[in-house]
């Protein structure tokens, strides 16, 4: 498994998680977000240019309620 597929597996699993396992709303989130405080790209635009640890991060920061 390429870095970037692990990486884009380890997103999806902790969006699922947060969404009570819920794998087809967390792919949405991932392939269709902007994510604004990042820069406005997609989770998959991050994750390609090797910014994986930063989406990561932004969805821990989501999940214990900060934005921006």
């Amino acid at each position: 498994m390429s870095d970037h597929a692990a990486m884009r597996a380890a997103v999806l699993e902790r969006v699922a998680a947060l969404n009570g396992g819920d794998v087809e709303r967390a792919e949405a989130w991932y392939s269709t977000c902007l994510l604004h405080e990042l820069g406005g790209k997609t989770a998959p635009d991050y994750v390609a240019a090797g910014y994986g640890e930063r989406v990561l991060r932004y969805v821990e920061n989501l999940s214990a309620g900060a934005t921006g």
